[in-house]
């Protein structure tokens, strides 16, 4: 393992465009530094005394090529990690390389993981007022195509101002103590209903099949208590296998799928021509879209009836009622909370 001196080569990621910070061995998440964070950052390091930083061509590099970039290393047969096992692909790069790592992600972009807690919190105190993030140009392009239910790309999509103002509005609601303490005792049930389930499907070894799905209910169940006010049903013990819960994580671990596909493989072909793995991902957009606004709607219903009775707004209710926000704003963000709740 190659050992390198302490934010040796922070300074330079913060002077360089388009990089990913991982969070953990699990996760990354793309930043690009604004001019004024910029200067903040190198006044800080100076004051700390850090004054042998490295280049950014010195960091150590995954060996990459023209157009594929280093995803090579993740093709069957001559690559060495396993896409599909992400964490362990990253702990084994961590092995290799040291606490910093740099990729060319499919020739297209530059990133770079960081492995010690003092750097990612380094990145995130100088990420700037808008920080730019991995666009997903797939998802912005499905939803534009879908203006019906779509205004924007949403949170996952939008930039700059536009993010910081949208995320605000959110966020102030999401934060708040009391919302949280609203929903604590419905959350302790689905906990205690979840562990009912378990204990209900374990087999003689003590295992409970197929559990990673079981997780996915677990977590749409918690989500959609909170984005729609509503139990769905996930974590019954007589769910059937094709319920409509079920049919939704099904689409989103699709949608996550053609992501990395579209997003993150060489010669992004699906920008010029409807290739196959493109039909696949709107095939599976159309069938999370649908079904979640079958939800959504059900749930402004109910709002409808109990409008009139005396009791505390519901999360959606508080939403709705910001005059501004657009009412399709409000619906890709509810849509947004149940694909992120079930992936992550």
């Amino acid at each position: 393992m190659v050992t390198l001196p302490t934010n040796a080569f922070v300074l330079p990621l913060l002077q360089k465009n388009n990089i990913l910070c991982s969070l953990s061995k699990l996760q990354i998440i793309h930043r690009q530094k604004a001019s004024a964070s910029i200067s903040v950052a190198e006044q800080t390091f100076s004051n700390e005394g850090h004054q042998n930083v490295k280049p950014f061509s010195e960091m150590p590099c995954v060996k990459y090529y023209p157009i594929i970039g280093s995803t090579w290393v993740y093709f069957p047969l001559i690559g060495k990690y396993d896409i599909t096992r992400f964490h362990v692909s990253n702990f084994m790069k961590f092995q290799e390389y040291g606490k910093i790592v740099r990729e060319n992600v499919a020739g297209r972009f530059t990133t770079v993981l960081l492995f010690d807690p003092k750097d990612i919190e380094i990145m995130f105190r100088h990420e700037g007022k808008y920080p730019v993030r991995i666009g997903f140009e797939s998802l912005a392009a499905y939803r534009t195509m879908r203006e019906k239910y779509y205004r924007s790309g949403g949170l996952l999509v939008i930039q700059g101002k536009e993010w910081y103002d949208l995320r605000t509005k959110v966020q102030t609601q999401l934060l708040r103590p009391k919302s949280i303490q609203s929903y604590l005792s419905q959350m302790d049930q689905v906990a205690n209903d979840m562990i009912t389930r378990m204990i209900h499907l374990m087999d003689n070894t003590g295992e409970v099949p197929d559990f990673l799905n079981e997780l996915y209910k677990w977590a749409l169940e918690s989500v959609a208590l909170v984005a729609l006010d509503a139990r769905l049903g996930c974590v019954d013990l007589k769910q059937a296998p094709n319920s409509q819960s079920q049919r939704l994580i099904v689409a989103v671990n699709d949608i996550v799928k053609g992501i990395n596909d579209l997003e993150f493989m060489p010669l992004a072909l699906w920008k010029f021509f409807p290739t196959r793995s493109w039909k696949r991902f709107v095939n599976a957009q159309d069938v999370f879209t649908e079904t979640a606004m079958d939800y959504l709607n059900k749930a402004l219903e109910r709002i409808k009836v109990s409008a009139q009775e005396d009791r505390e707004m519901t999360f959606l209710e508080t939403m709705l009622s910001k005059k501004q926000m657009d009412s399709r704003d409000v619906i890709t963000m509810i849509l947004d909370m149940l694909m992120a709740g079930i992936d992550t």
